[in-house]
Formats: C-alpha cells, sequence, structure tokens
C-alpha cells in the first residue's frame, strides 16, 4: 500500500513537471536553504480552548510540492481542523493520513508554476484537554520542485502548553435599600453602540405608614359607693314617667347616663360571710341539743325520786 500511495505521489509530480514546461519556473535550484518551522514556537492555550498553530516556510526554492508529518500528544491536545496556507495554490491533494497523536499529508500543485520565498506552509487548529506541555514535531517534511527533485528543508519544532482554563472573576454588586420619603435615581446603563443614555429612571419610594386604631366598646360600671334609688311598688299607681331611676335625664340625648338600677348587677356575698354564717349555725345547734340534753337528765332524775 505504502509503494502504491509513493508511485502515486511521483505520478502527481511528473505531472507537475510537465506543467512546468508550458509555465517555466521562477526560479531553479536546490533547496538546502530552505526551513520549515511551526509558529509561534512556543504558545498556550487553556483546557477546552483552541488555539492556530501555523507552518511557515522561509528560504524557499522552486517548491511545487510537499509532504509533512506531524507529531503531537493526544493525551493534552486534539486536532480540531487544518488546511493547506497560501504559500502554494491551485492544489491537489495526493495523500492523507489522520490518527490521534499524527497528521500526514501530501500536496501538490496544478498547472502552476512553483513557487520560491517566504509564506505559510499549513493551518492547525488544536484544543486542549489536559494541562501539560505537548511538543509539536515536524517528524519529516518534503519538498519537490517542479522538476520533481526532493529535498528536505530544515525543521524546527514546537512547544505547546496547556494551561487550567480561565474562570471568570465573581463580579458583586452594591444595591442601597431606599429609606423612608427618599428618592433614588438611577444611572441607566449605555447600551452597545451607543454611549450616551437616552433616558433617565427615577424612582421614588415612601415608606411612610400611617397606623389605623380602632376604639373598641367599654363597658361602664358603677362607683363603688353608689347606692340604688329603690324601685317603685309593682301596684303603685304613680305613672310611670314620674318614676326617677338614678339622676334626672339631661335634655340632651348626648347627655343621658344609663341607670343605676338597670346596670348594677348583684353582687355575691363574701365567703367569710358564708363561713361566719355556718359557724353560729352549727353552734346555736350545738347550744340547743346541749339544752335538750341537759332537760332530758332534768326529768329523768326526777322521775327516779
Amino acid at each position: 500500500m505504502a509503494g502504491f500511495q509513493r508511485l502515486l505521489f511521483h505520478t502527481v509530480l511528473l505531472a507537475g513537471l510537465f506543467c512546468s514546461l508550458v509555465l517555466p519556473p521562477v526560479a531553479g535550484s536546490a533547496q538546502a536553504a530552505a526551513r520549515v518551522q511551526v509558529m509561534p514556537a512556543a504558545s498556550q492555550v487553556g483546557v477546552g480552548e483552541t488555539v492556530e498553530i501555523t507552518l511557515e516556510v522561509s528560504g524557499g526554492e522552486n517548491v511545487n510540492a510537499f509532504d509533512l508529518t506531524l507529531l503531537y500528544n493526544p493525551a493534552l491536545v486534539t486536532l480540531d481542523s487544518w488546511e493547506p496556507g497560501d504559500y502554494l495554490s491551485n492544489l491537489f491533494r495526493v495523500y492523507k493520513q489522520e490518527e490521534p497523536g499524527l497528521l500526514r499529508v501530501a500536496y501538490t500543485q496544478l498547472a502552476t508554476p512553483p513557487v520560491s520565498g517566504d509564506g505559510t506552509l499549513f493551518r492547525l487548529v488544536f484544543r486542549g484537554t489536559s494541562e501539560g506541555d505537548c511538543d509539536l514535531i515536524l517528524d519529516d517534511v518534503i519538498f519537490a520542485d517542479g522538476d520533481g527533485n526532493e529535498s528536505n528543508p530544515q525543521r524546527e519544532h514546537g512547544i505547546l502548553s496547556v494551561l487550567p482554563s480561565a474562570q471568570p472573576s465573581p463580579t458583586f454588586t452594591h444595591t442601597l435599600l431606599p429609606t423612608a420619603g427618599s428618592t433614588q435615581t438611577p444611572t441607566p446603563l449605555p447600551t452597545a453602540g451607543n454611549t450616551t443614555p437616552t433616558a433617565t429612571l427615577t424612582g421614588t419610594s415612601t415608606a411612610a405608614i400611617q397606623p389605623t386604631w380602632t376604639r373598641l366598646p367599654t363597658r361602664t360600671m358603677p362607683p363603688a359607693n353608689f347606692t340604688p334609688s329603690p324601685l317603685a311598688p309593682r301596684n303603685s299607681a304613680t305613672p310611670a314617667s314620674q318614676l326617677t331611676v338614678g339622676r334626672q335625664a339631661s335634655a340632651s340625648p348626648a347627655a343621658m347616663e344609663p341607670s343605676p338600677a338597670a346596670t348594677a348587677l348583684p353582687a355575691n356575698p363574701p365567703v367569710e360571710a358564708v363561713l361566719w354564717g355556718l359557724l353560729i349555725a352549727g353552734g346555736a345547734a350545738i347550744l340547743v341539743m346541749l339544752t335538750l340534753l341537759a332537760i332530758r337528765r332534768g326529768h329523768s332524775q326526777s322521775s327516779k325520786d
């Protein structure tokens, strides 16, 4: 399989040689001074982020095709995408081998004169996956001129350092609470593409609270030294209009006071009075019993005599 691929590569080189007969090359000389280097030689990328790496040619002479092999550490980075640079044009891909940690491609120009000088030969986009230093090694680079002659330019490897992903710093916003009767005027933020605020927002905070008091109905109690007026007898001929209950009614309805007889509540006898009554009643009963007992004994004594 490898022999067939190399035969195909040489066949395409012969096609390029035929085209060079029609379109003469710009210059024709050995490519011993040519150099291919990884740019930038030392670069950094965060975990989960991407970075572009280029392969730059300097001092190229009569370059019409190239075959390159790049090695990297697949445990640290992954190769997201790649494409030829603008150093050569009208390219035809002859060979491709891509697997984790290795990329080999071969391209040649079609109906285009060879190129000399400096330029970008290849572009690669890597993504960081784990922290560490990943070597980008140009394992092999082959140039072919318009006549099919091969040469190996000098190679300069590179290194890609994978760093921890940058964590955004938290932003704290202090918000002042409005006080009673204060007026807050916030400053509007500028919108994208417009550094002049178009509106001013004004907020007014009124924290004054008016309490509402509700007076509950109260009960009017008679004074301690109040003596109720005696009520008229039930069968009395005195008309009800002449009955006097407490104080006389005032001429104004608002000045009228409730009758003490109507509002007075029966008072419960005190506990001490009840106890004294019971004690006296008990003593009287005992005295009566003793008297009866003495009388009975007197009668019994008289009967015996």
